[in-house]
């Protein structure tokens, strides 16, 4: 039996392109990797954008991951992109931040940046938090 694709479609509120294969959703790129690997994708098996641009689907710019895997690299790149806006938000420089992670006192840190000492808190337990992700890698 053969199946009937429509599409690509473009889906705003997605971001990304969708075919419809016998009356059902499924996202352009793991239709695409599937013609080319000639096999239905597990799963378990996710496409990934190499150059996060969810829109090329180039089969160049396309390879299959464990979801976990996945999963696990994305999150690694978020926590990175959260770590600069936390720090972007306290609006702190890096001198002050080198600051916050000398032994000081608080409130001898606070008073010396000009700043709230639950702010000083605050990043000594982000960069501690940081130190230890780090140390398990």
């Amino acid at each position: 039996m053969s199946e009937t694709v429509y599409g690509p479609y473009f889906s705003r509120t997605e971001g990304r392109y969708f075919v419809l294969i016998d009356g059902k959703k499924k996202f352009y790129a793991r239709h695409l990797m599937e013609q080319h690997l000639g096999r239905k994708l597990e799963k378990w098996e996710t496409v990934h954008h190499k150059n996060e641009n969810r829109e090329d689907d180039r089969i160049e710019n396309l390879e299959v991951l464990h979801t976990s895997r996945h999963r696990r690299m994305h999150m690694f790149e978020n926590k990175i992109a959260v770590t600069k806006s936390y720090f972007d938000r306290c609006s702190l420089t890096e001198e002050q931040i080198e600051y916050c992670k000398r032994i000081m006192q608080t409130k001898d840190v606070a008073k010396i940046l000009g700043i709230s000492k639950s702010t000083v808190k605050r990043v000594r337990e982000h960069l501690r938090r940081e130190n230890v992700r780090n140390s398990k890698k």
